[in-house]
This record gives structure tokens, sequence and C-alpha cells, in this order.
């Protein structure tokens, strides 16, 4: 949430001037939005539609693609409208509401990129046990925990707004809460987890394939003394 470095950078006295190509807004907007649009539509329709990929992971896969949709649909559009007018910097209540889903559906996005990156660890790392570890009831609680601390976080984003004409003991606080913690528990802390999740796969299969390379020369040594 950048809403306290853009009061920050905002000059005082006098109204600031926005520059727009708005031949390149208006070509690459319909473009982007199309893609996302239709991929996401395409994952999505796939996934509810073929039975054999009701598997748990897939269904990570789904809530991944529904939050990205929703950002195709409710915040991308509104985002591009908005960069040719003043709602940047003179916010209403209309902009709260386009930041507050904004900051919703991409804290989604990510903790749902972090789950499918621990579905990933279990699968590949403790292959023996992953049916019985990563099911459809976890899955389902790693859905509903990853939307409900997108909301979480979303409503620490908004309390320094919605105070902001009243801000006198508690602002440091509230602007500790948006711009500090908010990003670390939306954005920092899940990249680092799948960073750390994803270097582990790294590290174990290629680990794999040396045990694999050693059983192969071990099995041309023996059959070459055969000979």
């Amino acid at each position: 949430n950048n809403s306290f470095a853009r009061r920050l950078l905002e000059p005082r006295n006098m109204a600031p001037e926005v520059t727009v190509n708005l031949t390149d807004v208006n070509y690459m907007h319909p473009c982007t939005l199309s893609a996302v649009l239709c991929g996401n539509l395409l994952v999505i329709i796939s996934i509810i539609y073929f039975k054999q990929l009701h598997t748990p992971t897939n269904y990570l896969i789904l809530s991944l693609a529904v939050a990205d949709l929703l950002v195709g649909v409710v915040v991308f559009p509104v985002s591009m409208e908005f960069t040719v007018t003043s709602c940047f910097y003179y916010k209403d209540i209309f902009c709260k509401i386009r930041d507050s889903f904004d900051a919703m559906l991409s804290t989604a996005s990510i903790l749902n990129l972090c789950c499918i990156s621990i579905d990933r660890y279990y699968a590949v790392c403790q292959p023996l046990t992953y049916r019985t570890k990563i099911n459809v009831n976890v899955v389902v609680v790693m859905i509903l925990l990853s939307w409900g601390v997108s909301l979480l976080v979303t409503i620490g984003f908004m309390i320094p707004d919605l105070k902001h004409e009243k801000c006198e003991v508690n602002c440091f606080n509230d602007v500790l809460l948006a711009d500090i913690f908010g990003p670390i528990f939306s954005f920092y802390l899940p990249v680092i987890v799948m960073l750390c999740i994803y270097l582990k796969i790294f590290l174990v299969q290629m680990l794999y394939v040396l045990k694999y390379c050693l059983c192969v020369n071990n099995s041309h040594t023996m059959k070459s003394l055969h000979k």
C-alpha cells in the first residue's frame, strides 16, 4: 500500500501534472485485459468441467485463477481509467474501494502461490506421504486461510485512510500497520517462504539426479567387469 508515500510526496499548494500517452493506454488496455480474462477463464472452466482435474493441486490453481480473474475484472480496468483522472491524487470513497480490492486480490494471489509451493514440496520431497498430508480437506483450509488473511490485510490497509482526517495520536501506529506490517505479511514473507521451498525442492531433485548418475555408473562398471 503506497497511500502513505503518495501523501508524503504530494505537493501541498499546487495541483500535480499528469502526462499520459492515451494512445498507448487505449491500445494496451484491451489486449492485456483480454489475455487475463481468457487465460484465467480457460483454467477455471477446464478444472470445473473435467472431473479428471478435480485434484487438490488443481483446486489451489483454481483459487489462484479466480483471484487473478478478479484482478483483471475489478482492479485492472478501473486502475487504467484512473490513470488519466485526478483520482490518483484526490482520493474519494470509490478510489479507496478500488485500493481495497487491489490489496485483497493481490495478496490472495500471492498466498495461493505460496500454498501451491507447499503442495509441490510434499509432492516432490515426500511423495509417499503426499496423499495423506495434502488432501481435499487440507487444501480447502489452505484456500480459506489465504482469502481470510487477504481480507485481514486489506482491513489493515484501510484503517489509516479511514482515520486520515482524525489522525492524531494513533496515526503513527496506523501507518506502521498499513505500510510496514501489511507488505511484510502480504508480500515479503510469502515470497521468502516460496523461495525457501523451491530451493529445497531444487536441492532434493539435484540429490536424486546425483544418486541416479551414481547408480548408472556403478551398473556400467559392473557390466564391464563381468565382460
